[in-house]
């Protein structure tokens, strides 16, 4: 009967050890690059004022689908599509930030989209 007992806590422990180990090889967000080198495309909300220097926050929107740009609480711009989808995935993950600084490059006025990269620092 002890024999048994100490059979199931070598497979209980076993069976947890395996399971940190996957924990500790997933990669975080940053370790990313098909999320932290891709230039997103940002559709900017009418009358959104941008300044060079300014900081600027990807947030995931409440539906899921699409990401938020934020400038402090004040969404200014949005980013969608598969890029989008594949953003939100990335900040949803546990463990992960759910919010990241973005710079904004290339922003056109008369179009109001521009283009938008992940600070990683």
């Amino acid at each position: 009967m002890g024999e048994n007992f100490l059979e199931e806590q070598v497979k209980n422990f076993e069976r947890r050890r395996n399971i940190a180990r996957e924990e500790v090889k997933r990669r975080t967000l940053f370790e990313r690059p098909e999320i932290t080198d891709t230039e997103y495309t940002i559709r900017f909300e009418n009358g959104a004022e941008l300044k060079d220097g300014d900081p600027y926050f990807a947030v995931v929107s409440r539906d899921g689908q699409r990401i938020d740009v934020t400038q402090g609480h004040r969404v200014v711009g949005r980013i969608e599509g598969e890029s989008a989808r594949h953003l939100s995935k990335g900040l949803s993950e546990p463990d992960d930030p759910g919010v990241v600084s973005i710079r904004i490059r290339d922003f056109s006025s008369l179009s109001s989209c521009g283009k938008g990269v992940i600070v990683k620092d």
